[in-house]
């Protein structure tokens, strides 16, 4: 089974796409083949051609025409072209979709009929999976003026459907089936990621833990040699000796050990007295500290938000995209999702009531977390570097969503850059990484909460 780079890469080449494009189409094409054996490992999986960007059934159906290879092809780049216009990477699944790892890929069935969702599940071999679940038949609407709008009305009988099965939890998949006149059934196949958050907020949380039984005593052996090897470390006579004459040490005198002695005697130090000699501070003139680059020159207005969302996309390997709950959800396009790959998720509430785009506030998530754009993370370091960008939000006042984008962008390197002050990853205090950001000279310098004083 080919890994998404090494199908993502001839993809890439034949289309002259950017690497997450192409990365999002080989995606699709290989999540399928993988939900196509999720029920028996044993069960044909389809093939995928990268140079027309068609996926194939398992029944291998007689390949098209040279014609109608070369029109499905348009349609799978003119669905990538157009969700990249939307800000989104898969044209059927939306600015729904809580991912952007996955695109749409083109999809021939043969001559038979298909005219259904049954026949067309069945024909790619997943009805089995889309047992355990849903399948909801939708009206799919392109974008007016679009590509893909232009390219459909060569297909008759059109449908779309859906489909969630619980075995997959989030995973969606999205189908537009069409008739090709004189030659088959053909038409687009994309994936989305939507959460079930509201399902399982009413399911008990001992329900969705591991039951203790599917450990294997043989993987935990190891570990239980460890700690019987730490236990009898502690129980020999020299270490037991040791602990009782540290005890009665503790009893005899137990001064200089209070950890927050530095705190207390900071606050019963006494007065400097006149003679004293005064330290030196060094006073911040009003005005010269700058907590974003200044980016107030270009402002950037609702107007023209998606055309920069489309700039961003083109040179960075982070991915900006409009989210919206549901299709047609105008008021929730006001939140810019950010997305870094492997490393963070942030969800920016947009305002400004005079045209210009600014940020109101940020929350940060895990690379993977599946949560609303107004809940938290159930991660530490995500929750700690929500209350500081907050804090620094609170302190500018209106903040560009480019300066924001900047600032984000500062995070790429969170897990692995050291705080310029300690020279530490992971803080001597609460483990955690250097989330707070300061800029100056031109660059993001990364510093841990406790040293920035």
């Amino acid at each position: 089974m080919s890994s998404r780079n090494d199908l993502a890469r001839p993809i890439a080449e034949a289309h002259d796409l950017d690497h997450a494009s192409a990365a999002a189409i080989a995606s699709t094409a290989l999540m399928i083949g993988e939900i196509q054996s999720f029920v028996d490992d044993s069960s044909p999986r389809s093939s995928f051609d990268p140079a027309c960007l068609i996926l194939y059934p398992p029944s291998r159906p007689s390949r098209p025409a040279e014609p109608v290879q070369q029109y499905l092809r348009r349609l799978a780049r003119a669905a990538q072209a157009d969700a990249a216009d939307m800000a989104c990477s898969s044209i059927l699944a939306g600015q729904g979709s809580e991912s952007d790892d996955t695109g749409d890929v083109a999809l021939w069935l043969g001559s038979e009929d298909h005219a259904s969702p049954e026949l067309v599940l069945d024909a790619l071999g997943l009805s089995d999976w889309a047992a355990s679940g849903e399948v909801a038949v939708g009206a799919f609407a392109a974008p007016p003026g679009s590509q893909v709008e232009r390219l459909l009305v060569e297909m008759e009988d059109l449908f779309s459907f859906r489909v969630q099965a619980s075995m997959t939890g989030g995973i969606v998949l999205f189908f537009l089936i069409g008739r090709v006149s004189g030659a088959g059934w053909a038409g687009l196949a994309g994936i989305g990621t939507w959460s079930r958050l509201q399902t399982l907020r009413h399911i008990p949380v001992l329900l969705l833990k591991p039951p203790i039984a599917a450990l294997s005593g043989q993987s935990l052996r190891p570990e239980f040699e460890q700690v019987r090897q730490v236990g009898d470390i502690i129980r020999a006579e020299h270490v037991q000796e040791a602990l009782r004459a540290a005890r009665d040490s503790l009893s005899g005198d137990a001064s200089d050990l209070n950890p927050n002695m530095r705190r207390e005697n900071r606050k019963r130090g006494r007065a400097p007295s006149p003679e004293s000699p005064q330290p030196y501070v060094v006073e911040e003139k009003e005005g010269t500290r700058l907590l974003f680059p200044n980016d107030d020159s270009h402002p950037l207005e609702f107007e023209g938000l998606a055309g920069y969302i489309r700039e961003f996309n083109r040179t960075h390997e982070s991915r900006l995209h409009l989210w919206r709950r549901t299709r047609g959800d105008d008021e929730a396009a006001r939140v810019l999702r950010y997305t870094c790959p492997d490393v963070l998720t942030a969800y920016m509430t947009l305002g400004g009531g005079t045209g210009r785009v600014v940020v109101e506030s940020v929350a940060a998530f895990g690379p993977r977390e599946k949560k609303s754009p107004h809940s938290e993370s159930a991660f530490g370091v995500y929750r700690h570097l929500s209350q500081e960008i907050a804090s620094v939000l609170e302190s500018h006042g209106a903040v560009a969503v480019q300066s924001v984008v900047s600032l984000l962008g500062a995070y790429e390197s969170l897990f692995v850059e050291r705080c310029t002050s300690c020279e530490r990853v992971l803080s001597a205090e609460g483990h955690v990484p250097p989330v707070v950001r300061v800029w100056g000279d031109g660059a993001w310098t990364a510093k841990h909460a406790g040293c920035r004083i």
